[in-house]
């Protein structure tokens, strides 16, 4: 479904900061003079915001395809509160790589996955949340560290708490993830998060917990994520394992509804308590 003229904004006309993106701030920051709120509400903006990336990353893992996000092609829905809440495209654009018999269509045809990779950067990170995260910085002063930690998250969580629990094998999706954290361009990504391997039922698989605090506790009325890096063990722990149990039940349950459920899977889901 079209998005609706007065519904939807132009992301180019955010990212790079000005009347547009301080009149959002103005509202977002209303009832409160707190610069460590401020801080705190720039980071959950570009969090929010960079959910964009998810269905990005996931057409690259699954279909080897890149919808063209750069923030010229990029529009958004804000909440009645004033946060992102919603994307589209402009432009149906998106890059393939050249053996794809969708090629023909591509707005860019690369000749490997390397070339894939580095465009999805180029119009993901540089075309878009990278002039972002700058505006933010100057507009807020939040952290350039927590504003690019929250840049490893959405490259990472779709893939790992998401993607790899559908996809035909979960190890290509953890090098994939690999991968897009391996950015050699701007800050490092996967200086920003830990990938930790957790054995659950006898599966081994792959997650990701930030280095870097999101600040959300500092908003009113938020209290620290259960995953925040601040949090100490053993109740870090605790909660990454039951958000993997959480995780792999979503997983078959797409996978048996969509009737990808592997044999070993299927048996164990028909074997009698």
């Amino acid at each position: 479904m079209g998005p609706g003229a007065d519904a939807w904004l132009p992301a180019d006309g955010l990212i790079n900061g000005g009347q547009e993106l301080e009149r959002v701030f103005d509202r977002l920051r209303a009832g409160t003079s707190d610069a460590t709120a401020s801080r705190a509400i720039g980071s959950r903006f570009a969090l929010l915001y960079l959910r964009f990336v998810w269905p990005v990353v996931a057409a690259f893992a699954l279909e080897r395809r890149v919808p063209d996000v750069a923030a010229a092609n990029l529009l958004l829905q804000l909440d009645e509160i004033g946060w992102p809440a919603a994307f589209a495209l402009a432009e149906p654009r998106f890059a393939a790589l050249e053996t794809d018999p969708a090629a023909s269509d591509a707005a860019f045809v690369a000749r490997d996955e390397a070339e894939l990779l580095g465009w999805l950067h180029e119009r993901s990170v540089d075309a878009n949340a990278a002039p972002l995260i700058e505006s933010i910085r100057k507009q807020l002063l939040t952290s350039g560290t927590a504003l690019w930690g929250n840049v490893a998250a959405a490259f990472a969580h779709p893939l790992l708490w998401h993607v790899q629990h559908v996809a035909p094998e979960a190890t290509a999706v953890v090098r994939d993830a690999e991968a897009l954290l391996g950015r050699r361009e701007g800050p490092r990504l996967d200086d920003q998060v830990r990938l930790l391997r957790l054995v659950q039922d006898d599966e081994e698989w792959t997650i990701h917990a930030r280095r870097t605090c999101c600040l959300r506790w500092c908003l009113p009325g938020e209290s620290r994520c259960a995953d925040c890096p601040l949090v100490r063990e053993p109740q870090a722990g605790e909660f990454l394992r039951a958000e993997l149990a959480g995780a792999i039940a979503r997983g078959e349950a797409v996978r048996r509804e969509l009737g990808l459920l592997d044999p070993v899977h299927a048996a164990t889901e028909d074997r009698p308590a």
